[in-house]
Order: structure tokens, then sequence, then C-alpha cells
């Protein structure tokens, strides 16, 4: 095994580790509720560190002067506003005990996540948009419309409706399901660009880790307004598992020059 490979392999398996252990302590819960609910905000705080520590290293290899580096300094920007929400949220459920604390600033400071993730996304896109096939984004719009009717029907429409709820109220938990949307539809499309090896193999994991992000962002908006979702469930597993893959996908940056 070459250098590079096995110091690969650390860092992968090291990643690995972290997930393996966070998402043991929530299955067995050897702590109790409350226990697994420290653990969760804790988690989620430690892996959306560790990614932007490893964005930060990316970013500064490649210079603010490449395409590359500003959307990897976007990226960096996407995982830092994850960390800070994430503190902010455990502050609200472990140091003051306000349980599932919306709206609050946490929710103000995720809205500025999604801003920064799809500029990341679009300035990537930008990129390979002439080279995806008109049939092949048309049917990827395609499945994506039927992925909204669904989330739309389950996610949207009832916080819309539902008069109980204020206008703040609704605007923050609506932010969920729209941003997790359209951070969908630029993955799929940028997914279909990646037999061409147009983007090196760190954008492969970028874009499973965005996606899913996403789909536990909207199991959490569903679950926030039914009033099911608490911290600490195995949901909890998807958000660190994707934030660790963006750890991977920035080591893989500076690893291989290829994007």
């Amino acid at each position: 095994m070459k250098r590079g490979d096995a110091e690969q392999a650390r860092v992968a398996f090291s990643l690995l580790g972290v997930f393996v252990i966070a998402f043991a302590l929530l299955f067995f819960a050897p702590w109790g509720e409350h226990g697994s609910l420290v653990v969760s905000d804790v988690a989620y705080v430690i892996c959306a560190s560790i990614a932007t520590i490893f964005g930060v290293i990316a970013t500064r290899k490649y210079g603010l002067r490449s395409p590359l580096g500003r959307t990897l300094l976007l990226l960096t920007v996407t995982t830092g506003l994850d960390a800070v929400a994430g503190i902010i949220w455990a502050t609200y459920e472990i140091g003051l005990g306000i349980l599932n604390p919306f709206p609050s600033i946490a929710d103000a400071i995720w809205a500025l996540f999604y801003v920064a993730a799809i500029a990341a996304l679009w300035l990537a896109l930008k990129k390979v948009w002439t080279q995806i096939p008109l049939v092949t984004k048309l049917t990827t719009v395609i499945i994506w419309m039927l992925l909204f009717l669904s989330v739309y029907s389950f996610a949207i429409a009832p916080q819309v409706n539902d008069t109980s709820i204020s206008l703040v109220q609704k605007l923050a938990g609506l932010q969920y399901p729209v941003g997790d949307l359209i951070l969908l539809l630029l993955c799929a499309l940028l997914f279909t660009t990646l037999h061409r090896g147009v983007f090196g193999a760190g954008w492969f994991a970028f874009l499973v880790g965005l996606s899913l992000y996403s789909i536990a962002d909207l199991a959490y908006s569903y679950g926030l307004w039914a009033e099911t979702y608490k911290s600490g469930s195995l949901l909890d597993v998807l958000w660190f598992a994707g934030q660790l893959l963006w750890a991977y996908a920035f080591y893989l940056h500076l690893q291989f020059t290829k994007n």
C-alpha cells in the first residue's frame, strides 16, 4: 500500500470511527433519554467542526484566486455555519433545558447555511451546465418535481395551512423543506456529471453528504411540525454521516488535484 493510500485509509477509518461511536451511543442509549440528547447535540457540533477544519485546510491549499478555492470557501462557510447553529441549539437544550428550541437564533444561522450551500453548488453547476444533455436535465427535473409534490403534501402544505402557528414559525419551518429541495435538485444535476470525470473524487462525497443531510432535514421538518421530533433519536445519525462525508470530501481535495 502506498503512503498516500495508507493515509487516506487512516482518515477514512478515523471518520468512520467517530460515526460508529455516535451511532452506538444513540442506539444503545447507555445514559438514558437525556444522555442521548447530550450525545446527539455534542456529536453534531463535533462532526460539523471536523468538516470545517478540513475545509479551512483545503481552501488554503487552493486559494481564493481559483474557482475551486472559492467554491471550497463557500462549502467551508456552510459547515462553519452548521457548527455555530449546532452550538446555539446545544446551548438551548443542554445549558438552558429548552428542548427543540424553535424558532431560535439557530434557525437564522441555518438559513444562512442554505444560502452558502446553494451558492457553492451553483458555482460548481455553472462549470458543467452546458455539458449536461438536455434529456438528462429534463429527466432530473421531472423526478425532482415528483419529490417536490410529495414533500409539499406532507411537509409544506400542512405548515402553510396550520392556523395555530405564527408567521415567524411558518417561515422558520418552511426554510428547511424549501432549502433541502433546492439542494437535492442541485446535487442531482451534479451527480449526472460525475461519470464524465469533470469533478474529482471529493465531489461524490460532498454530494452524498449533502443529500443525506437534506433527507434528514426533510424528516426533521415534518417531525418538528407534527411535534414528533426529539433530539437524540436515530434520525440524527444521518446528519453526522453527512457532516463526516463533507470532512472526507475536503480531505480528498487535499489529496487529488483533478477537479
